[in-house]
């Protein structure tokens, strides 16, 4: 049975040399991929910014403001697990060094990643399709929430 809530996925950016990190999946998670960010579903009551915060604070122990969460776009997705539910998509800047992000429930340490290296091949099946151009634009300070609106539109 598909579990039908909407989701967040999240990503930390480390402004200074502009990697994003990227977390090992736990052996089995439903996903199915080796790497992704942070996220989870969103639970009744919460807004898509809360659940992000939540998601962020249980899975890799980061605290964070949540008016410092950049919401670059959203997406409906399918999936087995997830059935057809929109994915909200944002990232948390950290400019004065970068944070640990372990002793959560992922308890690994963050690659990370430039963007020009990103190991597409083990995050989720097909995110490469609608989410590198926006993670680029957003890396070197393009309006990623045009793009992902652009990916979607049909012309």
């Amino acid at each position: 049975m598909a579990v039908n809530k909407d989701l967040v996925l999240g990503f930390v950016f480390y402004k200074d040399d502009k990697t994003f990190a990227l977390l090992e999946m736990p052996e089995g998670h439903p996903v199915g991929c080796k790497k992704n960010g942070f996220g989870g579903k969103i639970e009744e009551g919460e807004t898509p910014r809360d659940a992000f915060k939540r998601e962020a604070f249980e899975e890799v122990n980061l605290a964070m403001y949540a008016e410092d969460i950049n919401f670059i776009g959203s997406a409906e997705v399918s999936s087995d697990y997830f059935g057809t539910v929109t994915l909200h998509v944002g990232i948390y800047d950290v400019e004065q060094f970068r944070p640990s992000l372990h002793g959560g429930e992922f308890k690994c340490k963050p690659e990370w990643v430039a963007i020009e290296d990103f190991p597409w091949d083990d995050l989720p099946e097909g995110n490469r399709e609608w989410l590198e151009r926006p993670l680029w634009d957003y890396a070197y300070g393009s309006d990623p929430e045009k793009t992902f609106r652009a990916q979607g539109e049909e012309g």
